[in-house]
Protein backbone atom coordinates (compact mmCIF):
# COMPACT_ATOMS: atom_id res chain seq x y z
CA UNK A 1 0.00 0.00 0.00
CA UNK A 2 1.03 3.60 -0.63
CA UNK A 3 0.65 5.07 3.17
CA UNK A 4 1.05 8.69 4.47
CA UNK A 5 2.00 8.74 8.00
CA UNK A 6 1.46 11.89 10.67
CA UNK A 7 3.56 11.90 13.93
CA UNK A 8 5.77 13.82 15.68
CA UNK A 9 7.74 12.55 18.82
CA UNK A 10 9.76 9.77 19.34
CA UNK A 11 7.75 7.42 20.11
CA UNK A 12 5.82 8.19 16.71
CA UNK A 13 9.30 7.86 14.66
CA UNK A 14 9.61 4.38 15.92
CA UNK A 15 6.64 3.40 14.32
CA UNK A 16 8.06 5.41 11.26
CA UNK A 17 10.96 3.07 11.06
CA UNK A 18 8.91 0.40 11.18
CA UNK A 19 7.16 0.76 8.10
CA UNK A 20 10.36 2.09 6.30
CA UNK A 21 11.39 -1.46 6.88
CA UNK A 22 8.13 -3.00 5.27
CA UNK A 23 7.08 -3.44 2.11
CA UNK A 24 4.77 -0.28 1.80
CA UNK A 25 5.44 2.14 0.46
CA UNK A 26 5.41 5.98 2.33
CA UNK A 27 4.68 8.55 0.31
CA UNK A 28 5.01 11.77 2.56
CA UNK A 29 5.55 12.66 6.08
CA UNK A 30 3.26 15.27 7.98
CA UNK A 31 4.74 16.36 11.62
CA UNK A 32 4.61 19.32 13.16
CA UNK A 33 6.52 22.31 12.79
CA UNK A 34 10.07 22.62 14.23
CA UNK A 35 10.03 23.73 17.84
CA UNK A 36 12.41 26.01 19.77
CA UNK A 37 13.80 24.19 21.99
CA UNK A 38 17.19 24.30 24.57
CA UNK A 39 18.46 27.44 26.27
CA UNK A 40 19.44 29.00 23.02
CA UNK A 41 16.03 28.68 21.91
CA UNK A 42 16.97 27.14 18.27
CA UNK A 43 14.46 25.74 15.96
CA UNK A 44 15.13 22.01 15.89
CA UNK A 45 13.24 18.93 13.52
CA UNK A 46 10.69 16.75 15.58
CA UNK A 47 12.12 12.86 15.28
CA UNK A 48 9.84 12.26 12.86
CA UNK A 49 11.03 14.67 10.35
CA UNK A 50 14.99 13.90 11.03
CA UNK A 51 13.80 10.10 10.23
CA UNK A 52 12.21 10.89 7.00
CA UNK A 53 14.37 13.39 5.63
CA UNK A 54 17.54 10.84 6.46
CA UNK A 55 15.13 8.34 3.76
CA UNK A 56 14.84 11.35 1.52
CA UNK A 57 10.81 10.90 2.48
CA UNK A 58 8.92 14.18 1.52
CA UNK A 59 7.66 16.06 5.11
CA UNK A 60 4.61 18.31 5.08
CA UNK A 61 4.46 20.60 8.60
CA UNK A 62 1.48 22.39 8.22
CA UNK A 63 0.24 24.67 11.57
CA UNK A 64 -3.45 23.22 10.55
CA UNK A 65 -3.35 20.60 7.80
CA UNK A 66 -5.93 20.72 5.48
CA UNK A 67 -7.06 18.88 2.42
CA UNK A 68 -4.65 21.00 0.08
CA UNK A 69 -1.60 19.92 1.73
CA UNK A 70 -2.64 16.51 0.81
CA UNK A 71 -3.54 16.55 -2.81
CA UNK A 72 0.00 15.97 -4.13
CA UNK A 73 0.27 12.59 -2.59
CA UNK A 74 -2.71 10.08 -3.04
CA UNK A 75 -2.59 7.22 -0.88
CA UNK A 76 -4.26 3.87 0.09
CA UNK A 77 -4.16 5.13 3.95
CA UNK A 78 -3.23 7.37 6.21
CA UNK A 79 -0.98 6.15 9.51
CA UNK A 80 -1.47 8.65 12.04
CA UNK A 81 0.90 8.57 15.59
CA UNK A 82 0.92 11.28 18.46
CA UNK A 83 0.50 13.28 15.33
CA UNK A 84 -0.97 16.55 17.42
CA UNK A 85 -3.44 17.62 15.80
CA UNK A 86 -7.57 16.61 15.75
CA UNK A 87 -8.27 16.03 11.59
CA UNK A 88 -10.57 17.56 9.72
CA UNK A 89 -13.53 15.24 8.33
CA UNK A 90 -12.02 15.65 4.60
CA UNK A 91 -8.93 14.84 5.50
CA UNK A 92 -9.84 11.49 7.39
CA UNK A 93 -11.79 10.49 4.00
CA UNK A 94 -9.16 11.59 1.84
CA UNK A 95 -6.82 8.37 1.96
CA UNK A 96 -8.81 5.65 -0.08
CA UNK A 97 -8.91 3.61 3.08
CA UNK A 98 -9.54 6.30 5.53
CA UNK A 99 -6.70 6.91 8.40
CA UNK A 100 -5.81 4.53 11.42
CA UNK A 101 -4.30 5.58 14.50
CA UNK A 102 -1.73 4.11 17.00
CA UNK A 103 -2.92 5.24 20.60
CA UNK A 104 -0.99 3.58 23.39
CA UNK A 105 -3.63 2.64 25.90
CA UNK A 106 -6.06 -0.36 25.81
CA UNK A 107 -9.47 2.07 24.87
CA UNK A 108 -11.77 3.28 25.66
CA UNK A 109 -9.45 3.94 28.86
CA UNK A 110 -6.88 6.82 28.55
CA UNK A 111 -8.67 8.70 24.87
CA UNK A 112 -6.58 12.17 24.59
CA UNK A 113 -2.97 12.97 24.35
CA UNK A 114 -1.59 11.70 27.91
CA UNK A 115 -2.61 7.74 27.68
CA UNK A 116 1.52 6.22 28.97
CA UNK A 117 1.55 8.80 31.66
CA UNK A 118 -1.43 9.03 32.91
CA UNK A 119 -1.54 4.66 33.33
CA UNK A 120 1.23 5.34 35.26
CA UNK A 121 0.07 8.19 38.01
CA UNK A 122 -3.60 6.10 37.87
CA UNK A 123 -1.28 2.97 39.40
CA UNK A 124 -2.96 0.86 36.26
CA UNK A 125 -1.57 -2.54 36.23
CA UNK A 126 -1.70 -2.82 32.27
CA UNK A 127 -1.51 -0.98 29.53
CA UNK A 128 -1.28 -1.46 25.79
CA UNK A 129 -1.71 -0.66 22.50
CA UNK A 130 -4.69 -0.53 19.94
CA UNK A 131 -4.83 0.29 15.96
CA UNK A 132 -8.09 2.46 15.43
CA UNK A 133 -9.92 3.44 12.84
CA UNK A 134 -10.29 7.41 12.85
CA UNK A 135 -13.31 8.92 13.29
CA UNK A 136 -14.24 12.47 13.77
CA UNK A 137 -14.30 11.87 17.29
CA UNK A 138 -11.74 12.05 20.07
CA UNK A 139 -9.93 8.29 19.87
CA UNK A 140 -13.69 7.15 19.43
CA UNK A 141 -12.97 4.83 16.75
CA UNK A 142 -13.31 1.10 16.29
CA UNK A 143 -10.75 -0.74 16.89
CA UNK A 144 -8.78 -2.88 14.97
CA UNK A 145 -6.35 -5.11 16.72
CA UNK A 146 -4.79 -4.24 19.97
CA UNK A 147 -1.68 -5.69 22.20
CA UNK A 148 -1.50 -5.59 25.87
CA UNK A 149 1.29 -5.29 29.08
CA UNK A 150 1.89 -5.01 31.82
CA UNK A 151 3.12 -2.32 33.85
CA UNK A 152 4.99 -3.09 36.91
CA UNK A 153 6.15 -0.82 39.97
CA UNK A 154 9.84 -0.42 38.91
CA UNK A 155 8.62 1.37 35.17
CA UNK A 156 8.03 4.73 34.25
CA UNK A 157 6.25 6.21 31.59
CA UNK A 158 9.49 6.14 29.56
CA UNK A 159 10.23 2.81 30.11
CA UNK A 160 6.61 2.20 28.96
CA UNK A 161 6.51 4.41 25.99
CA UNK A 162 9.78 2.43 24.84
CA UNK A 163 7.85 -0.79 25.48
CA UNK A 164 4.26 0.19 23.73
CA UNK A 165 6.46 1.46 21.03
CA UNK A 166 7.93 -2.00 20.27
CA UNK A 167 4.61 -3.30 20.64
CA UNK A 168 2.76 -0.79 18.60
CA UNK A 169 5.39 -0.61 16.08
CA UNK A 170 5.36 -4.69 15.27
CA UNK A 171 1.21 -4.77 15.43
CA UNK A 172 1.02 -2.01 13.20
CA UNK A 173 3.36 -3.70 10.31
CA UNK A 174 1.63 -7.02 11.15
CA UNK A 175 -2.09 -5.76 10.42
CA UNK A 176 -0.85 -3.40 7.46
CA UNK A 177 0.15 -7.17 6.03
CA UNK A 178 -3.33 -8.45 7.11
CA UNK A 179 -5.02 -5.25 6.55
CA UNK A 180 -7.82 -6.42 4.30
CA UNK A 181 -9.07 -8.69 6.54
CA UNK A 182 -9.68 -6.61 10.08
CA UNK A 183 -13.02 -5.35 11.11
CA UNK A 184 -13.32 -2.63 13.28
CA UNK A 185 -14.93 -3.72 16.86
CA UNK A 186 -16.91 -0.56 18.44
CA UNK A 187 -14.82 0.81 21.67
CA UNK A 188 -17.14 -0.05 24.87
CA UNK A 189 -19.27 2.00 26.80
CA UNK A 190 -18.07 1.06 30.05
CA UNK A 191 -14.30 2.01 31.23
CA UNK A 192 -13.91 5.30 29.24
CA UNK A 193 -11.61 8.07 30.53
CA UNK A 194 -9.57 10.58 29.46
CA UNK A 195 -5.80 11.03 29.09
CA UNK A 196 -5.23 15.27 29.42
CA UNK A 197 -2.10 17.17 28.25
CA UNK A 198 0.35 17.07 31.38
CA UNK A 199 1.40 20.24 32.89
CA UNK A 200 4.05 21.14 35.06
CA UNK A 201 2.43 22.02 38.03
CA UNK A 202 1.20 18.61 38.61
CA UNK A 203 4.43 17.04 38.92
CA UNK A 204 4.39 18.78 42.49
CA UNK A 205 4.71 15.86 44.63
CA UNK A 206 2.02 15.47 47.45
CA UNK A 207 3.64 13.66 50.30
CA UNK A 208 0.12 13.26 52.07
CA UNK A 209 -0.24 10.65 49.81
CA UNK A 210 -0.16 6.76 50.64
CA UNK A 211 3.53 5.74 49.52
CA UNK A 212 2.25 3.55 47.08
CA UNK A 213 0.47 6.84 45.62
CA UNK A 214 3.83 8.92 45.82
CA UNK A 215 6.09 6.34 44.44
CA UNK A 216 2.97 5.93 40.92
CA UNK A 217 3.61 10.00 41.25
CA UNK A 218 7.18 9.68 40.97
CA UNK A 219 7.32 7.73 38.29
CA UNK A 220 4.34 8.68 35.70
CA UNK A 221 6.59 12.03 35.26
CA UNK A 222 9.24 10.50 34.51
CA UNK A 223 11.12 11.37 32.08
CA UNK A 224 9.14 14.62 31.60
CA UNK A 225 8.25 17.25 33.62
CA UNK A 226 9.96 15.34 36.84
CA UNK A 227 8.28 15.05 39.81
CA UNK A 228 9.27 17.73 42.00
CA UNK A 229 9.55 18.82 46.03
CA UNK A 230 11.11 21.83 47.70
CA UNK A 231 13.88 21.49 50.60
CA UNK A 232 13.76 24.86 51.82
CA UNK A 233 14.25 26.80 48.37
CA UNK A 234 16.01 24.01 46.64
CA UNK A 235 13.82 22.23 44.11
CA UNK A 236 14.61 18.81 44.30
CA UNK A 237 13.06 16.71 41.44
CA UNK A 238 12.98 12.61 42.21
CA UNK A 239 13.28 9.91 39.61
CA UNK A 240 12.48 6.38 40.79
CA UNK A 241 11.55 5.35 44.27
CA UNK A 242 9.71 2.30 46.00
CA UNK A 243 7.10 2.27 48.52
CA UNK A 244 7.52 0.99 51.85
CA UNK A 245 4.77 0.08 54.60
CA UNK A 246 7.00 1.46 57.30
CA UNK A 247 4.96 2.88 60.31
CA UNK A 248 6.45 6.17 61.55
CA UNK A 249 4.99 9.18 63.57
CA UNK A 250 6.95 11.70 61.64
CA UNK A 251 5.13 14.49 59.75
CA UNK A 252 4.96 13.34 55.47
CA UNK A 253 7.87 14.91 53.55
CA UNK A 254 10.34 14.24 56.86
CA UNK A 255 13.45 12.48 56.13
CA UNK A 256 13.62 9.74 58.19
CA UNK A 257 16.58 7.99 57.54
CA UNK A 258 19.97 8.14 54.54
CA UNK A 259 21.51 5.24 54.03
CA UNK A 260 23.12 3.22 50.66
CA UNK A 261 19.98 2.71 49.23
CA UNK A 262 18.87 5.85 49.32
CA UNK A 263 16.83 8.14 51.19
CA UNK A 264 13.92 7.32 52.95
CA UNK A 265 10.83 9.91 53.10
CA UNK A 266 7.81 9.41 55.33
CA UNK A 267 4.31 9.81 53.41
CA UNK A 268 1.02 9.78 54.81
CA UNK A 269 0.47 6.23 55.54
CA UNK A 270 4.31 4.31 54.96
CA UNK A 271 6.90 5.68 53.63
CA UNK A 272 9.17 6.20 50.47
CA UNK A 273 12.40 4.82 49.71
CA UNK A 274 13.94 7.25 46.91
CA UNK A 275 16.52 5.30 44.67
CA UNK A 276 17.51 8.57 42.37
CA UNK A 277 17.14 12.09 42.28
CA UNK A 278 18.47 15.46 41.28
CA UNK A 279 19.31 18.97 43.22
CA UNK A 280 19.70 22.12 41.09
CA UNK A 281 23.32 22.39 42.96
CA UNK A 282 27.22 21.62 41.65
CA UNK A 283 26.47 19.84 37.78
CA UNK A 284 22.97 19.04 39.08
CA UNK A 285 23.26 15.33 38.09
CA UNK A 286 21.20 12.70 38.80
CA UNK A 287 22.43 11.36 42.08
CA UNK A 288 21.87 7.43 42.71
CA UNK A 289 21.55 4.96 45.82
CA UNK A 290 24.94 5.89 47.77
CA UNK A 291 25.68 8.93 46.12
CA UNK A 292 22.90 10.57 47.64
CA UNK A 293 24.53 9.67 51.38
CA UNK A 294 27.05 12.57 50.30
CA UNK A 295 24.99 15.48 49.52
CA UNK A 296 25.31 17.82 52.48
CA UNK A 297 21.65 19.34 52.27
CA UNK A 298 19.77 16.03 52.70
CA UNK A 299 19.98 15.19 56.35
CA UNK A 300 17.65 13.22 58.93
CA UNK A 301 14.87 15.32 60.29
CA UNK A 302 14.48 17.72 57.04
CA UNK A 303 11.25 17.98 55.28
CA UNK A 304 10.19 17.95 51.64
CA UNK A 305 7.30 20.37 50.74
CA UNK A 306 5.08 21.12 47.86
CA UNK A 307 6.84 25.08 47.85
Amino acid sequence: MNVLFAGTPEFAAVHLGALLGATHEVTAVITQPDQLVGRGRKLAPSPVKRLALAHQIPVIQPRRLTIDDLLPFPADLMIVVAYGQILRTDVLTFPTRGCVNVHASLLPRWRGAAPIARSVLAGDTESGVCLMQMDEGLDTGGVLAQVSTSISPVDTSGSLEARLGELGSRLLVESLNTFDTLVPLPQSSVGMTYATKIKTAEAAIDWDLPSEQVRAHIHGFNPQPGAFSFLGDLRVKFWRSDSLENQHSSAPGTILDINKAGLKVACGSGALLVHSLQLPVGKGRVLKGHEIRNVTHLKAGGRFTRQ
